[in-house]
């Protein structure tokens, strides 16, 4: 579950510890840990960015299935990979 803000949300996509069997994982990305918390996360696992370049490539390969963009899209690409914040699943 991807960008989870509320507990709300968590509650109605995720339920509560017996809602998977066992061996389930569920993987939850938010910027809010204390949402982890009190919905008692076992494990809690923080996330670096990608390098500026790291992620300009991971972009190129998604949108462009080369390494690099183009001159023509190199600034567009910039701009979007600065927005995304060096995120995985953002790019």
């Amino acid at each position: 579950l991807d960008d989870v803000d509320t507990s709300e949300q968590l509650e109605a996509l995720v339920g509560g510890h017996d809602s998977f069997g066992p061996g389930s994982m569920v993987i939850v990305t938010t910027r809010n840990k204390h949402l982890l918390v009190i919905h008692e996360f076992d494990i809690l696992q923080s996330v670096q960015g990608l390098k500026d370049d790291e992620a300009l490539k991971l972009f190129s390969w998604h949108a462009f299935k080369m390494s690099c963009p183009s001159s023509d899209y190199l600034d567009l690409s910039k701009r979007a990979v600065r927005y995304c914040d060096g995120l995985p699943f953002a790019l």
